[in-house]
């Protein structure tokens, strides 16, 4: 990894020609900012067809558990069954241990409803008040109170809780009775059991100004326009030395205002935008049931498995087929 410096601030680039003895690139990671929920990294040293099938992995393929079949004894509100059904199974349940449950398809019971494959909830209310009662995910409570998987309880950046996630609101004698089956699953099967709520993937921008033409041949106006015109506030105007200097190229999104400005002033070639093939900018924002960090690790525990997977299955389709020609 290279270090270089643009507009006075140090950042990172990641160097194409670090290698390991056989040639091959070696990946690096650094970690940007992280907090309660939400994780932004970067992944140097790597193309865009492993930063893509992280991606991919990190949206669809992390196990979690999330309620799956919901069971409607009784229902007297506004909100028909299926509305509130889909409702309960959208709840993010924390799923840190979610690796010690089993798929229910593959599990050994009979109903694909015990403890080594799901967990149990139950939903009661009864509004006896003359207010409105606002049904919300702490109404729902395992039947097993040891259990670990349980309706998530968010906290906010200063670490106070978050208020709870509304399902509906209940008049005055209103009631209803639900009881919930959570299961292990993964996001290709439904959206429920995605990890995040986000997973944003771009490549890293490389802004550059050519000195002559926007910081000599420009007014002190003009630059001054020029840094305004940027949404994303990637450059910055120096007072002191009246001139423009890019501050944070990482927060392009490559929407070419700048060089419209340039080429409106007849300076088509005073900015040049491109990317990064080799270093990539990942934001994740987790829904509560796993923490960002961990469900990193866990994206990259599985593409290494697949990796794998596919080098041995690849390897035995070679060997056969030396085989069938006498080799």
């Amino acid at each position: 990894m290279q270090g270089v410096t643009q507009g006075g601030q140090a950042s990172y680039v990641a160097n194409p020609y670090l290698v390991d003895e056989k040639r091959r690139l070696v990946p690096k990671m650094k970690i940007n900012n992280i907090d309660q929920n939400t994780l932004h990294f970067e992944l140097h040293n790597t193309d865009l067809t492993i930063a893509n099938a992280l991606r991919r992995i990190i949206i669809s393929e992390v196990p979690t558990m999330a309620i799956d079949i919901v069971e409607i004894e009784e229902n007297t509100s506004a909100l028909h069954d299926e509305f509130l059904a889909h409702r309960c199974g959208l709840i993010p349940l924390f799923s840190i241990d979610v690796d010690n449950f089993s798929y229910h398809d593959k599990c050994q019971c009979m109903y694909a409803n015990c403890e080594k494959c799901s967990v149990k909830f139950d939903l009661i209310v009864n509004n006896t008040q003359n207010d409105i009662y606002e049904v919300t995910s702490n109404d729902i409570y395992p039947k097993n109170p040891n259990v670990s998987v349980v309706p998530c309880k968010l906290m906010n950046n200063k670490g106070e809780p978050e208020d709870p996630i509304t399902i509906m609101k209940l008049g005055k004698h209103q009631q209803m009775n639900f009881r919930l089956l959570a299961r292990k699953g993964i996001g290709r099967q439904h959206a429920k059991w995605s990890p995040v709520a986000t997973c944003i993937m771009y490549k890293d921008p490389i802004v550059k100004i050519d000195d002559d033409r926007i910081n000599q041949k420009l007014t002190k106006e003009q630059r001054k326009e020029f840094v305004k015109c940027c949404p994303r506030k990637v450059f910055n105007f120096d007072e002191l030395k009246n001139v423009v200097e890019v501050e944070s190229a990482d927060k392009c999104n490559l929407c070419n205002e700048c060089y419209s400005f340039a080429r409106t002033h007849g300076q088509e070639k005073g900015v040049h935008i491109t990317e990064n093939d080799t270093m990539f900018h990942f934001i994740i924002e987790g829904t509560g049931a796993i923490p960002p960090v961990e469900i990193v690790k866990r994206a990259f525990k599985i593409l290494k498995t697949k990796i794998n997977n596919l080098s041995s299955d690849l390897m035995e389709s070679i060997k056969g087929n030396v085989n069938q020609m006498g080799f």
